[in-house]
C-alpha cells in the first residue's frame, strides 16, 4: 500500500512516500525563509503535495498531528496547513490519517519522547538510506511508516 507521509510545518515541511515497510520511494522537505509570506508557503506546500499525489498515486495520506505550542499564532497556522492537506485528500477521495507525534515516535523507536535524531537513525537503518535528507523529511518518513501499521481500510 502506497502512503504519502507529511510532517507539516510553518517553515519546514517534510514529505515521504513509502510502498512498504522496506521501500521508500521519496523523501524530501520544503524549507521557507522566515520572511516569506504565509500565502506563498501554503501555495508551495499545496503544489508540492499535488505533484506527489499525481506522480506517486498514494492510497492514503498520513499527517503528523499538531502538538501543543506556546505560540498560538504558530499553532493556528500549522492547523491551517493540516487543513489544506486534508482538503486536498478529500478532493481526491483519498483516505487520510492523523497521527500524534508520541505514537509515531513510540512506533519507530519504542518511546514516545524520542528525539528527531533517534527517529532518523532508526529509519535510516530500516530503509537502508544513506542520504542527507532533513530531520523534517525523516519525520514525514516516520509518519508514512507508522501509517502502514495503523491504517485500516
Amino acid at each position: 500500500m502506497r502512503v504519502l507521509g507529511i510532517d507539516p510545518g510553518n517553515y519546514h515541511t517534510g514529505f515521504a512516500v513509502v510502498e512498504s515497510p522496506q521501500q521508500c520511494l521519496y523523501i524530501e522537505s520544503l524549507s521557507f525563509d522566515k520572511k516569506s509570506a504565509y500565502e506563498t508557503r501554503l501555495n508551495r506546500i499545496y503544489e508540492h503535495s499535488l505533484y506527489l499525489l499525481e506522480h506517486y498515486a498514494p492510497k492514503v495520506i498520513a499527517i503528523e498531528d499538531c502538538y501543543l505550542n506556546k505560540n498560538v499564532r504558530s499553532l493556528v497556522q500549522l492547523a491551517r496547513i493540516q487543513g489544506l492537506i486534508i482538503a486536498l485528500a478529500l478532493s481526491r477521495r483519498l483516505s487520510f490519517l492523523i497521527l500524534p507525534p508520541t505514537l509515531i515516535k513510540k512506533h519507530i523507536v519504542g518511546k514516545g519522547n524520542a528525539s528527531k535524531e533517534q527517529v532518523q537513525r532508526m529509519l535510516k537503518h530500516v530503509y537502508r538510506l544513506s542520504n542527507t535528507a532533513s530531520l523534517d523529511a525523516y519525520d514525514a518518513l516516520a509518519v508514512a511508516f507508522t501509517a502502514l501499521h495503523y491504517w485500516k481500510p
